[in-house]
């Protein structure tokens, strides 16, 4: 395992599930780091999961919003790209 300076395994956290944060936080597991994952939403994949909340304050100008809509995909979105190149494993 790759270790950092000053000894063994750290700890470590990664903000956000989506496709960099799944990336980096199963690296940091092969080089045997302790990682815990933060997620905004109950789900992973970031903005490839779609989301039909529409938020009421479209300009960000209510600052009491707690809700913000996050994703960048519409619902039936198709991609020319295989899946091969999107895999994860």
């Amino acid at each position: 395992a790759m270790m950092c300076e000053g000894g063994g395994p750290k700890r470590a956290a990664v903000i956000g599930a989506g496709a960099a944060g799944l990336v980096v936080s199963k690296l940091l597991r092969q080089f045997g780091h302790d990682v815990e994952v933060f997620e905004q939403t109950k789900n992973v994949g970031g903005v490839w999961q779609f989301d039909p909340t529409v938020e009421h304050d479209l300009l960000g100008k209510d600052k009491d919003t707690n809700k913000r809509v996050h994703s960048s995909i519409y619902e039936g979105l198709r991609t020319n790209l295989p899946r091969e190149v999107m895999a994860f494993a």
